[in-house]
């Protein structure tokens, strides 16, 4: 699957995935204290950042692991 059906896909089926060197894993989903705790470091890291270059994200975001990482090797979350 390439990585514009992995996007369309997303829509269609709200299975959490992710892509590592062209293969499509599940991902487990997470429980509410994993939910709290993301929260809450997302606002310390966010209140840390907020006069700063830096932005602190949640996992809601694609990445590249590293500039020279392929397309093929996206992460989805």
């Amino acid at each position: 699957m390439d990585n514009m059906a992995l996007e369309q896909n997303k829509h269609e089926d709200p299975t959490k995935t992710e892509m590592i060197d062209g293969v499509i894993y599940n991902m487990a989903a997470g429980t509410s204290k994993h939910a709290d705790v993301v929260s809450n470091i997302h606002g310390l890291l966010f209140t840390y950042f907020r006069k700063k270059t830096c932005k602190p994200y949640t996992s809601e975001l694609e990445i590249r692991l590293d500039e020279k990482t392929p397309s093929s090797a996206l992460t989805y979350k």
